[in-house]
């Protein structure tokens, strides 16, 4: 009952605390920020409060390995906000790893052989983040 509204309380705390921390710093010290404020087990608001710091652009800041940290959780609100925090960043972008870490998340484009089990909700939001990167770019 309260998974979505705590994801968009952390969507909601991110875009409230942008305008003294991010715009304040170089985006150099985003990385470093979004990560300090990992939690050790995954929660709801984090999932939220990443997608609000894509929306701000600041998501393209982490390294593959920081994704991968986010991701390895299996927890659905933070590959969520993962997912739809990094199209948000780069919309329009075709970003290759991007575009490759959303079809990971939908069985349809993966081989027949690899069998993967995600909730409908996570291969719901690497759809529309596969569309965010490849918005008014006329690409297939």
């Amino acid at each position: 009952m309260i998974q979505w509204p705590e994801f968009h309380n952390g969507v909601a705390s991110a875009l409230r605390i942008a305008r003294t921390s991010f715009n304040a710093s170089p985006i150099k010290n985003a990385r470093n920020w979004i990560m300090y404020h990992r939690p050790q087990t995954p929660k709801n608001e984090h999932g939220g409060f990443l997608l609000g710091v894509g929306l701000l652009g600041q998501l393209d800041s982490l390294q593959p390995t920081d994704v991968y940290q986010h991701l390895k959780t299996a927890h659905d609100s933070t590959t969520i906000g993962i997912l739809l925090g990094r199209a948000a960043s780069k919309i329009g972008r075709m970003d290759e790893s991007d575009s490759k870490m959303m079809c990971l998340h939908i069985p349809a484009l993966l081989p027949h052989t690899l069998s993967v089990d995600y909730s409908l909700p996570v291969q719901s939001a690497a759809v529309i983040g596969a569309g965010l990167l490849y918005q008014a770019t006329s690409n297939r």
